[in-house]
């Protein structure tokens, strides 16, 4: 898709954490397993992540930053810093 594509890209899928890396510098690294998803983005695009569990209608989605996206593994990462 390029930049200049008006059109929002809208892609739902259950996601799996495949793997959550607290960082040195208090960030973390979580690596997503949704291969619809990887198949379609490109860093630098936000995805909004849902919670799915007991009291996840009282949680806001939260927009994130894909750092990577790994089509053939099926994966997306995104680095994050815990602020405020």
């Amino acid at each position: 898709m390029s930049c200049l594509d008006a059109r929002p890209l809208r892609v739902v899928e259950r996601a799996e954490v495949a793997r959550n890396e607290a960082l040195p510098d208090g960030g973390f690294l979580l690596t997503l397993r949704a291969p619809a998803l990887a198949g379609r983005v490109e860093p630098g695009q936000f995805v909004n992540l849902y919670l799915h569990g007991l009291d996840a209608s009282l949680i806001l989605p939260r927009p994130f930053s894909l750092m990577s996206s790994d089509p053939a593994a099926g994966t997306v990462e995104i680095l994050g810093a815990v602020v405020g």
